[in-house]
């Protein structure tokens, strides 16, 4: 699995987050909750344990344009190995999308729980179309990372809950 950004223009969300004006904060603010899909960025974040979505990482184009950058924190952080993603699935890392969406009421979050379900089996169906990777690094590598990503897609509902601060067991 790769990921790539072609150069992008536009704003970052961070930007925002430094307003010259609380006009400009607002705007940010406002933005951010129009997102259409920030709660399935969340959950995509949540499944390849991006270590590192933050407000920078999004350009803002316009009102329903976002472009998603930098992906080195993917699989856990910069400083992965298949030894680590061997280890433990449920490593937790860092996912401020799906932490800002932790004070949402229980019926939201339950939503979003549901949404993970109906997203895992199109992760792994989209597992199957990087046979290529190979090409591009170690086959130790591809193996773990393969490996990882198809366990965290079968653990993303309970992954999502413990997140969102669900008992897992009451949601099963």
């Amino acid at each position: 699995m790769t990921f790539a950004s072609a150069s992008a223009a536009g704003k970052s969300f961070a930007s925002f987050m430094r307003p010259e004006s609380y006009e400009d904060e607002a705007l940010w603010q406002q933005r951010f909750k129009q997102w259409g899909i920030k709660e399935d960025i969340a959950i995509f974040d949540e499944w390849i344990a991006n270590d590192d979505r933050t407000p920078s990482n999004v350009m803002f184009q316009r009102p329903d344009r976002f472009v998603l950058i930098d992906h080195s924190h993917i699989l856990t952080g910069a400083s992965w190995s298949p030894e680590r993603l061997r280890e433990d699935s449920f490593v937790r890392v860092s996912n401020s999308l799906l932490d800002q969406l932790v004070s949402e009421p229980a019926n939201i979050r339950q939503a979003l729980v549901e949404r993970a379900r109906q997203l895992a089996p199109n992760y792994l169906d989209t597992l199957a179309l990087f046979p290529w990777s190979a090409s591009l690094i170690a086959r130790e590598d591809v193996d773990a990372i393969h490996e990882f990503l198809e366990r965290r897609a079968t653990d993303l509902p309970t992954l999502v809950s413990m997140r969102l601060g669900f008992n897992v067991l009451t949601l099963r």
